[in-house]
């Protein structure tokens, strides 16, 4: 009767270790990567250029994010949302490009950063640009979008 005791606590102790194992490799490949969040901020700015800056913000700004302009108070959540909403971007296309992304490492929270183009008719306006991201529902929406204005030409 130990015997047989010995044997199935054996059995199920190697099968809660594999059990475990497979529970951290599959939170593992949750996690996500700098290249994942690269790819979030290409495809908001692929979003903006494609259906402009207002749609682009609204969708991909978290609920409590943030906007960080120049001359203006720190708009938050309803505020910015509110803000974004109210800019007519008809005359106008905004689209960027990301340097670099980095990530915490739960995976939870990062940031990217790199240059925009503001362009109009007749001319185009560079800048740089910092998004600190969050992961909401498995999505990575932004909580605080900033930037500065103004590039000298190359």
């Amino acid at each position: 009767m130990k015997q047989s005791f010995k044997v199935l606590f054996f059995g199920f102790s190697v099968l809660m270790f594999i059990s475990c194992n497979e529970q951290n490799q599959s939170r593992a490949e949750e996690i996500a990567s700098p290249a994942q969040l690269m790819q979030a901020d290409n495809d908001f700015s692929k979003m903006s250029e494609e259906k402009g800056m207002r749609k682009a913000f609204t969708h991909f700004m978290a609920r409590e994010g943030v906007l960080l302009r120049p001359d203006e108070r720190p708009m938050i959540g309803a505020d910015a949302i509110q803000y974004i909403s109210e800019v007519d971007d008809s005359d106008y296309s905004v689209l960027w490009h990301p340097i670099r992304a980095d990530i915490s490492d739960d995976g939870q929270l990062g940031y990217t950063y790199g240059i925009y183009e503001v362009k109009t008719k007749d001319t185009t306006v560079e800048g740089t640009y910092i998004n600190v991201w969050k992961k909401q529902n498995g999505q990575w929406k932004f909580v605080i979008n900033t930037g500065n204005q103004g590039l000298s030409p190359e």
